[in-house]
């Protein structure tokens, strides 16, 4: 007579002969108080005491816990059991399935149910309406009429308002779990501890279980009142959130890593763009420059040609006029007047000869006979030739050569003409009460830079940017041609003039040659 368990008829004969053999193996309990021990097939059990191990230790946990507050201690304590049991269940599974020789889902389950019934745990009433099947679609609905955690919480007369069939839950889920193959988990819905008439458990997949209980509830309507507050536990379900958590926190150290290299790479981004920025500027700068410079070319191209043409008309006429005057003078007139007329011809003929050869010059620059220059020699023999102007003109002159001094290749002739240009016009920027003019020679990279400065009283604006336009002049007496002939016989040498000037402030003549 099938007694530890109540089946369906039709699972009734395969429960009986699991009865039989779980009896007998009983049969071989061996008790040794001397040993301390307890034997049964040659396996050690303990015997443990009921209350310990349900309403005794959620007291324990939740005095351990209660700083966490009662919720979160009765939480731990039930993940505790569960996960115990679970394990204990899973366990017992293998090793019973392996000895008896138990080879389907259904005869694995069978002796399960008796096993529990003889160790004390419950004895199990089996709905009709389960289908333990090896698949998701897995249900077994079954109520334990003596579970040994309700009746430990009933006997201490402490009351509760949640499930308390935690093992058995737990034990039942890890066996099943093993012998259908399939994830299992189990929840109570009903327990007699907090009141009910029963306690119910409804063993499913997770994915499932939540889907069954309000199913039930559906087809139950009277129950379902008292079922409240039922929870679907999961094995080991405190690892996984701690795994989670673990993970989620790797995934935070990883995202804020990234993060601090991305700021990293953001700042290091921010300062090449401000250093790309300042490159642009200077740039922007030189191109700049490099324009006005190309403007002031074309513009002294323009009228280079246009010079050599008009020079070239005058040039003919001009030998003509002076030609006769100087046969006229020749003749030895006795008129003085006529004689001194005929002089005045051929020396503004001469001054006339001169200009054109200035306006050549300017519209032809060229290197003529270059040759291996010591530039500061080259500029002291200038130097020398005008010492004695300048001592009647109260201006000094200073030296600051660098050393060595690189050598240049230069038309030294065409290149004299700009140092006498530009010193003349530092002298006569001073005035009458002379001042000085530092002449600076240093070298960088691969230019020599020559510099002409005055303490003269500068230039204005406009005549900065008009410095180089032939016949363009600030003097009464001049003729506007000297900077531009200048600028174009350094041109000449692939250098640079430039002209740097504050009113009141005097100027800076730089001559730029590039070094051999």
């Amino acid at each position: 007579m099938l007694n530890t368990v109540k089946v369906p008829k039709e699972y009734e004969p395969l429960f009986l002969k699991a009865q039989d053999i779980v009896s007998s193996y009983f049969l071989e309990k061996k008790e040794n108080p001397e040993k301390g021990t307890i034997e049964i097939d040659d396996e050690r059990y303990i015997y443990v005491r009921a209350a310990s191990m349900s309403v005794d230790f959620f007291e324990t946990v939740k005095n351990l816990y209660k700083d966490s507050g009662k919720e979160e201690a009765i939480c731990i304590a039930r993940q505790i059991l569960y996960d115990v049991a679970y394990a204990i269940g899973l366990s017992d599974a293998k090793n019973f399935q392996k000895k008896l020789k138990l080879k389907t889902p259904i005869e694995r389950l069978s002796a399960g149910l008796v096993l529990f019934a003889y160790a004390g745990w419950a004895n199990v009433d089996i709905f009709p309406e389960s289908k333990p099947s090896q698949d998701e679609d897995f249900y077994l609905i079954y109520d334990h009429p003596y579970s040994f955690e309700s009746d430990a919480w009933k006997k201490s007369g402490k009351k509760t308002d949640y499930s308390v069939c935690v093992l058995n839950a737990g034990y039942s889920s890890g066996w099943c779990s093993e012998s259908f193959g399939v994830n299992l988990v189990v929840s109570e819905i009903m327990c007699k501890a907090k009141g009910d008439d029963v306690c119910r458990f409804i063993m499913a997949h997770p994915s499932k279980i939540d889907k069954y209980i309000k199913q039930y509830m559906r087809k139950e309507p009277e129950l379902a009142k008292n079922i409240s507050r039922y929870e679907v536990p999961g094995f080991f379900k405190r690892k996984e959130l701690e795994d989670t958590l673990r993970e989620k926190t790797q995934q935070l150290e990883k995202s804020l890593t990234e993060s601090v290299k991305a700021r990293e790479v953001m700042v290091s981004m921010l300062e090449d763009n401000n250093q790309i920025r300042e490159e642009l500027e200077n740039k922007f700068v030189e191109l700049k420059q490099a324009e006005e410079m190309l403007i002031q070319t074309e513009k002294l191209a323009s009228l280079g040609k246009l010079i050599a043409d008009i020079a070239h008309e005058v040039n003919n006429p001009l030998m003509v006029i002076s030609g006769k005057a100087q046969l006229a003078l020749m003749e030895k007139l006795d008129n003085d007047e006529v004689n001194k007329n005929l002089k005045i011809i051929m020396d503004q003929c001469m001054r006339a000869k001169d200009i054109i050869q200035r306006l050549l010059t300017f519209s032809k620059p060229s290197h003529g006979d270059l040759s291996i220059v010591k530039i500061d020699e080259s500029i002291e023999f200038i130097l020398k030739l005008l010492e004695h102007q300048y001592y009647l003109s109260n201006v000094t002159i200073k030296r600051n050569y660098c050393s060595p001094i690189p050598e240049v290749r230069i038309d030294e002739k065409k290149m004299h003409e700009v140092y006498i240009n530009l010193l003349k016009n530092a002298a006569e920027a001073m005035g009458p009460d002379g001042g000085t003019i530092t002449i600076n020679i240093r070298a960088k990279e691969k230019n020599l830079y020559i510099e002409f400065v005055d303490t003269g009283s500068g230039m204005t604006d406009e005549s900065k940017s008009r410095v180089f336009e032939p016949f363009y002049t600030t003097k009464e007496k001049g003729t506007g041609l000297g900077l531009s002939v200048c600028y174009g016989i350094v041109k000449a040498h692939g250098g640079d003039l430039r002209y740097e000037s504050t009113k009141e402030e005097g100027a800076k003549a730089t001559i730029v040659l590039p070094i051999q």
